[in-house]
This record gives C-alpha cells, sequence and structure tokens, in this order.
C-alpha cells in the first residue's frame, strides 16, 4: 500500500512538471502576438498608413487612425469581456483557447496587407476578440490542472506568461529594421500557429493521462 502511495505522488509530480512545461510555452507564444497591438503594429500604421478622408469633412492620419485602433480594443474589453464570456460557456476551454490562437493570429496577419481604415479596424476587432475570450477561462485552464496542494504555485508560474511575452515581443519592433511588413506579421502569426498545436498537444496529453 504504501508503494502505492510513493508511485502516485511520483507520477503527480512529473506529470505536473510537464504540464508546466507546456503551459510555458504554448502561453508566451500566443502573447507574443496578442502583445502587437500597441508594438509592432504602431509601427506600421505610423510608417505605412497613409492620412485618409473618412467622410467628406472628416481626416484622419496615421496617428490618429492608430489611436481609434487603440481606442476600439479598450473598449471592446470593457464591454464585451463578460457577454463573450457567457457566449463561450458552453465550450470547452482547449476549443477557447484555439479560436483565441486563431483570431488573434489571423486578426494581426491580415493588417499587414492593408492600409485601409475601416479594414484596420475590422481586423482589430478580430485580433481584440481573440484577446478577450481567453482571459475568463485562462485561470480556471490553470486551476484544473494544478494539484490541490500546489495550487498557488502553479497560479504564480503560469503568471510568468506575461513576463516572458513581454519580453519577447518587443523583438519584433528590432526585427523591423531589416525586415519588410509581411515577414514581421507572418513571423506573429506562426507564433499563434505554434501556440494553437502546443495547446492541442497539452490536452492531448490530458486525455491519454486520464
Amino acid at each position: 500500500m504504501q508503494e502505492k502511495y510513493v508511485w502516485d505522488t511520483s507520477l503527480k509530480i512529473r506529470l505536473g512538471g510537464e504540464t508546466l512545461f507546456h503551459l510555458f510555452y504554448w502561453m508566451y507564444f500566443s502573447f507574443i502576438a496578442i502583445m502587437q497591438l500597441d508594438l509592432y503594429l504602431a509601427i506600421y500604421v505610423f510608417e505605412y498608413v497613409p492620412t485618409q478622408t473618412i467622410w467628406s469633412r472628416l481626416t484622419l492620419s496615421s496617428q490618429e487612425i492608430l489611436g481609434w485602433m487603440l481606442g476600439i480594443n479598450g473598449c471592446m474589453f470593457v464591454l464585451f469581456v463578460l457577454p463573450t464570456a457567457i457566449w463561450l460557456k458552453k465550450w470547452t476551454d482547449r476549443n477557447v483557447f484555439i479560436f483565441s490562437c486563431l483570431l488573434a493570429g489571423i486578426g494581426i496577419f491580415v493588417v499587414g496587407f492593408t492600409t485601409s481604415f475601416w479594414m484596420l479596424l475590422i481586423w482589430t476587432v478580430v485580433c481584440t476578440l481573440g484577446e478577450i475570450i481567453r482571459a475568463p477561462v485562462l485561470y480556471n485552464f490553470v486551476s484544473e490542472y494544478a494539484p490541490v496542494n500546489a495550487r498557488g504555485q502553479y497560479m504564480a508560474a503560469s503568471n510568468m506568461q506575461f513576463t516572458i511575452g513581454r519580453f519577447l515581443a518587443p523583438m519584433t519592433v528590432t526585427l523591423s529594421a531589416w525586415l519588410s511588413p509581411i515577414f514581421i506579421f507572418g513571423g506573429i502569426l506562426l507564433c499563434a500557429f505554434i501556440s494553437m498545436l502546443l495547446n492541442m498537444m497539452l490536452y492531448k496529453q490530458k486525455t491519454s493521462t486520464i
């Protein structure tokens, strides 16, 4: 009986370590994509989006267009976090995270193919939606994986995603000095897809160990 208890404890420790490993990697990859709205996207809008006449008497510079994009991003967070959480209540965490990666990655990537004010706003909404829908389930996801006696440690460890994401995300700004926008946006999309694939692997591992 004692031998079985030792084996179970060792298994939990091993599986917990593997889970944390995957958590770190898929989470910070997704944040590289999500954090670009006020990083490389700002550079892109300033350098490549021209002044535009929206209505007959309303003309917006690139700085003002960026302001609209960031304003919509902030307003959506205030107004739609709760409605989207209710809307996705019946979705599994796995599907929510995959959908989030798709929306954020594709939303940012397509921005690189347009300079139109209206299209920029539409794809900002898509990207922001991808950022919003992951927020309500993030900590629930970590708590489900964490052992009961180590839940606080796992929560603290999962918060490292923000630190790692903030450290790596500005690399797009540095790389923009040598690479064209299509390569930068392509790299951001790749990060979103890597995050999505690692998330699928994580849930597959979870299913196989139940």
